[in-house]
């Protein structure tokens, strides 16, 4: 029973034994070829029955080797395609919890000048009493005594600044989060027309950590280029690639150098027909 195959053969012989008159099927079996490379085959077995006795088995083997890099590779292709999916799906849900908090904050902001223009009124009224009623030094001293624990005149100055931060940060959330999304779309295969600008917009966004210490990003972009026509996954992927590599580059070359000044990344494209 040499098929001239360096496989398992005791496995089989095994099979048979157990199940003398019944077909047997087998997959996945190791075998090594010529050139020593480990590969799968598929074995079946048919008992060949005379007369009640058992005379022997019809053998049936098949190199399934492709077959099983092909199903691997498209289980892999499956996986990445869930991991974009629940991607989009949290990006979606923290995009939406920020916009609540986003306008929220609009709000509060709005509330707390119109509340720091009221206590600006009362400063002043309170100013006016003190100059045409006698009013008790007791409360006079308390409200001096509170606007210098509060610090009234810095807060009025330096609340609307942090709401400000505030918002600008969580518009930049906003921004990162929209790119995530767009970039982390996976599943389509198929070729479509699509924003180039906005797909170079949104690398830069997402590879930001990437390259912020040590490189500025310039953008000289054609705003009036048409959609072009492909795959923008794989284009993504091909300028994440890119800018990635350079801010590598850039950072290789400052620490070599010694350097305290930042690396230039350029991004540009032109219509040329």
């Amino acid at each position: 029973m040499n098929l001239d195959l360096n496989w398992n053969i005791d496995k089989i012989k095994e099979d048979l034994i157990n199940i003398k008159d019944k077909p047997i099927h087998l997959d996945e079996i190791n075998f090594i070829d010529k050139n020593f490379n480990v590969k799968k085959l598929a074995f079946t077995s048919y008992p060949i029955i005379n007369k009640n006795e058992l005379n022997g088995y019809l053998l049936l083997r098949k190199d399934i080797t492709q077959k099983k890099i092909m199903e691997s590779q498209m289980l892999h292709f499956q996986k990445l395609e869930a991991i974009g999916e629940l991607t989009a799906g949290i990006a979606h849900e923290i995009n939406t919890s920020i916009q609540y908090v986003y306008g929220n904050l609009g709000y509060i902001k709005d509330t707390i000048i119109s509340v720091l223009n009221l206590v600006s009124d009362y400063k002043k009224l309170v100013t006016q009493s003190v100059e045409q009623v006698s009013l008790s030094n007791e409360l006079i001293d308390k409200i001096n005594q509170k606007e210098q624990e509060l610090d009234i005149d810095f807060l009025m100055d330096d609340l609307p600044n942090a709401l400000d931060e505030n918002i600008q940060g969580l518009e930049r959330v906003i921004k990162i989060v929209r790119s995530m999304r767009k970039f982390s779309h996976s599943g389509n295969q198929e070729d479509n027309f699509f924003d180039i600008n906005e797909s170079i917009k949104d690398t830069i966004e997402i590879s930001r950590n990437v390259w912020k210490y040590h490189s500025d990003i310039n953008l000289e972009l054609d705003q009036n280029i048409p959609h072009v026509y492909g795959n923008a996954d794989e284009i993504n992927q091909v300028l994440l690639n890119i800018i990635v590599n350079a801010a590598h580059a850039i950072t290789e070359k400052i620490a070599s150098m010694t350097l305290q000044q930042k690396g230039q990344i350029t991004c540009s494209h032109q219509r040329i027909a």
